[in-house]
């Protein structure tokens, strides 16, 4: 498991419209052009904190802070993959659990702010970065059961050799 810390901070351009910095790790993104998060493939239950930066402009996270949609850009509320099993939503903080199981899966997530003096869904009130699920870190059903199959054969195979040789 795995701790993945984002920060986004505003800042106003000349004109005085929001602008949007996105930080992962080392890398730093903005105005569309965000680093995406790579997640690597087996990993499991990776843990995000989502941290606003602001001390100048007032701007919280909205009440409906995440949105997530499997393979593009989500235009809706929602949560959309079975992906995220842990949500944890907060004014200045934002967490969440992805268990980057199965198939890989780009995760597209939209991040929602309260910015004063604009709507929400105006331009500056939200920001669209990715995850890209490596995948393999489940064990379903199906890797479970070949597991049990494999140490039953070697059990059976085993036992079968040593009353071979006992006869």
């Amino acid at each position: 498991m795995s701790m993945h810390s984002i920060t986004v901070s505003p800042s106003k351009n000349a004109n005085g419209v929001i602008e949007w910095t996105l930080t992962y790790g080392s890398n730093s993104g903005t105005n569309g052009n965000y680093p995406p998060v790579d997640l690597k493939h087996g990993g499991t239950n990776e843990r995000f904190r989502i941290t606003l930066v602001d001390s100048t402009y007032g701007i919280t996270f909205s009440d409906d802070p995440l949105w997530i949609k499997e393979g593009s850009c989500p235009t809706t509320s929602g949560i959309n993959s079975k992906q995220i099993d842990k949500y944890e939503p907060g004014q200045t903080i934002v967490r969440f659990r992805d268990r980057n199981e199965n198939a890989a899966v780009t995760l597209w997530y939209r991040l929602n702010f309260n910015v004063p003096d604009l709507n929400p869904g105006d331009p500056g009130t939200f920001l669209d970065p990715e995850i890209r699920n490596g995948g393999g870190g489940g064990t379903g059903g199906i890797g479970i059961t070949a597991l049990a199959i494999a140490v039953g054969v070697a059990v059976l195979g085993y036992v079968a050799y040593e009353a071979f040789l006992n006869n």
